[in-house]
């Protein structure tokens, strides 16, 4: 008998983020999650005590993706911003790579985010 398929946590995290950036945070079920790992629900539950637990660590993950995104762009965008205009001020310098570094996300993410905070506030 050959031994037993193990899904990680991490698996199923980045199972349900791509479901997530795909369908929105409504299709992210434990089946679809089984289907995506090509396995039953079970290991969905071995890791996860209820949906809200993977639905929580699911919306960690991607704010923590959101951020990196926006803080590596923002990084890119001030640089270039400082290099081109020198004598620029703090607060417009602040301003531009916010506008800037909001741009530079994937649709699929700002959709995915739009979603799960319209239903958290």
């Amino acid at each position: 008998m050959p031994p037993k398929v193990k899904v990680t946590k991490e698996e199923i995290i980045a199972a349900a983020l791509e479901i997530l950036r795909q369908k929105g945070m409504e299709a992210v079920n434990a089946r679809a999650v089984a289907a995506a790992l090509g396995c039953s629900t079970q290991p969905i539950f071995s890791n996860y005590s209820s949906m809200g637990a993977l639905q929580h660590d699911v919306l960690a993950a991607h704010i923590c993706r959101v951020a990196r995104q926006v803080r590596d762009h923002a990084v890119r965008v001030r640089a270039e911003f400082v290099d081109a205009h020198p004598a620029a001020g703090r607060a417009q310098v602040r301003e531009i790579v916010v506008v800037q570094a909001v741009r530079g996300l994937d649709e699929r993410d700002i959709m995915a985010a739009r979603g799960v905070v319209g239903r958290q506030c």
